[in-house]
């Protein structure tokens, strides 16, 4: 997303506004996507696939047989008759000829993506060359200095030189973030640290995620709560869903409604949407009876649905 324009959808057409709620980019496609590395994908009235930049202006028109994908690092996928994947520039052009069965990640700010070939899973750099040759059943991008990475039904972690650092001995895990990872022994879900020491024991969790921001969500007993790095459940799994914790707070779906809440599980915005997405750039869309809205993080209206009628 640019930290300056937000999507917006008016009548079922597409613009975008900033941070004031006034509309920097008309609502006049007919389908968009956030901007990402100064473009953003668009559909024109006329059917046309392209790229403008944040004056509107197009900056290529393209074909494609799926919708356009988010730029990343430079580079934003493309796909060969919607068959083998591969990625083209900032100018439209082919960077990476398609010949991958499956791109599994874009490109990371340290210029790796995740793509499969023959069913097994690898790493490539922006030149298209592998730095992690396709042979892993499973992987996660590098975060942190470490891959997760499954062989044989077990997971394990690598580094960059395939240095093998945690053996394959997890049925499930999930990336490292700050400084520790989730993962799944004997049907449990604990978290360990990057010397593969179990900081936080395994509890009967149906699935647990990384932490953001201090906390991290746990699903159990058919609802999602909140650990903190104690292991201690400090916000009650009470959620039918959540996102994780973003500029210091989290979308919640409550009773079938979005709302957010603090740290403390206090609620910041009640429950009252159809939908919710996580604040970035201190605003959060919210969607109500079908309506577009936009919440700042003092949860004030910067762009209101019209049929919003509760404050």
């Amino acid at each position: 997303m640019s930290n300056n324009l937000f999507l917006m959808k008016v009548d079922n057409l597409y613009g975008y506004i900033n941070k004031c709620g006034e509309f920097v980019i008309k609502p006049i496609y007919k389908d968009a996507e956030d901007f990402s590395d100064g473009l953003a994908y668009v559909v024109t009235q006329e059917g046309n696939k392209a790229y403008i930049n944040e004056s509107s202006e197009i900056v290529f028109t393209f074909e494609s047989q799926r919708r356009g994908l988010m730029f990343k690092s430079g580079l934003a996928q493309i796909n060969n008759d919607n068959v083998k994947k591969g990625f083209m520039n900032k100018e439209g052009h082919i960077a990476i000829e398609p010949r991958f069965d499956r791109i599994y990640s874009d490109f990371d700010e340290k210029g790796f993506a995740i793509i499969e070939m023959d069913k097994k899973i690898g790493i490539i750099d922006k030149n298209g060359n592998y730095v992690i040759e396709p042979k892993y059943d499973d992987m996660y991008g590098v975060h942190e200095g470490l891959i997760a990475v499954s062989k044989n039904g077990k997971w394990g972690y690598i580094d960059i030189e395939e240095n093998l650092i945690i053996d394959y001995q997890y049925s499930e895990v999930r990336s490292f973030s700050e400084g520790i990872a989730p993962v799944k022994i004997n049907d449990e879900w604990g978290y360990i640290d990057k010397n593969n020491t179990m900081v936080i024991k395994p509890k009967k969790y149906t699935w647990a995620e990384v932490f953001q921001e201090g906390l991290a969500k746990v699903f159990q007993r058919k609802n999602y709560g909140f650990i903190n790095k104690k292991g201690k459940m400090v916000i009650k799994n009470v959620f039918s869903f959540t996102h994780g914790f973003s500029e210091g707070m989290a979308a919640v779906e409550y009773k079938g409604k979005y709302g957010y809440i603090d740290k403390e599980g206090d609620y910041f915005v009640k429950p009252v949407f159809s939908t919710g997405e996580s604040f970035k750039n201190g605003l959060a869309l919210v969607t109500y009876n079908g309506e577009w809205g936009y919440i700042n993080n003092k949860g004030e209206w910067i762009y209101k649905p019209k049929g919003f009628d509760l404050w």
